[in-house]
C-alpha cells in the first residue's frame, strides 16, 4: 500500500465508511507495518474485534483489548506484554463494573501466574492484588455498618471495599504499604479525606 492509501484507509475507518471492507483488513495477513496500523484502527475504533482477537501481532491485540476489555480472554497468550496490558485496563476504577467485565476480572485473576510471576515486578503484584480487591468489592454486598464507613475505616475492617473510592497508583500504596494499619489507615484519610 502506499502512503496515501493507508492515510485515506485509516480516515475511512475514523470515519465509519466503507464498512463492508473492514473484514477482508481484518482477515488480510500482516505484512508490513501498515497492515498493522490498520487493523490497529479498526481494533481501536470498535471494529472486527472477533477478528482481531485472535490476531497473531500482539500490537492488533493490545488495540482490541484498549477498546474493549471483554476480548482480553480472546487475546491473551500468556505473555508479560498482554498481561501488563490488560492489568492496566482492569486497575481502571472508571471501568464499568458490568457482569461481563467483573467475568474478566474473575477470569484474569484465575490464570495460572506460576510461569509469569518469576518476572512480575513488585508493582505488577501490588497491581493484582488491587484487580483482586476491585473485584471482591464489587462482589461483595456491603453491611449496613460498613455502608457509613469512611476508606480508611473499611480498610481498618479489613474490607474490600476500602479499594472502591481508590485510584491506581494509590492504591499499589496502600497495599505496599509496610507501615502499621493504623499508620495506613492515616494515610488513606490524609489523601482521600476519610
Amino acid at each position: 500500500m502506499q502512503n496515501n492509501e493507508i492515510k485515506l484507509t485509516v480516515e475511512m475507518i475514523r470515519n465509519g465508511e466503507h464498512q463492508e471492507l473492514y473484514e477482508t483488513y481484518a482477515k488480510k495477513k500482516s505484512r508490513n507495518y501498515e497492515d498493522n496500523a490498520i487493523k490497529c484502527e479498526l481494533a481501536g475504533y470498535g471494529y472486527c474485534h472477533g477478528i482481531l482477537c485472535k490476531d497473531p501481532m500482539t500490537i492488533v491485540r493490545e488495540h482490541v483489548i484498549s477498546s474493549d476489555v471483554r476480548y482480553a480472554p480472546q487475546c491473551f497468550d500468556g505473555t508479560y506484554i498482554l498481561w501488563g496490558h490488560i492489568a492496566e485496563k482492569l486497575i481502571d476504577n472508571e471501568l464499568p463494573k458490568t457482569p461481563d467485565i467483573l467475568f474478566v476480572y474473575e477470569w484474569f485473576i484465575d490464570l495460572d501466574l506460576e510461569q509469569l510471576n518469576k518476572i512480575l515486578s513488585n508493582t505488577d503484584k501490588a497491581k493484582y492484588k488491587a484487580i483482586k480487591l476491585l473485584y471482591q468489592a464489587e462482589t461483595t454486598v456491603p453491611t449496613t455498618i460498613e455502608r457509613t464507613m469512611t476508606p480508611s475505616q473499611l480498610y481498618l475492617h479489613e474490607s474490600p471495599l476500602w479499594i472502591k473510592g481508590v485510584n491506581c497508583p494509590f492504591s499499589g500504596v496502600i497495599i505496599n504499604s509496610t507501615k502499621s494499619k493504623e499508620e495506613t489507615a492515616k494515610l488513606i484519610e490524609l489523601m482521600l479525606g476519610g
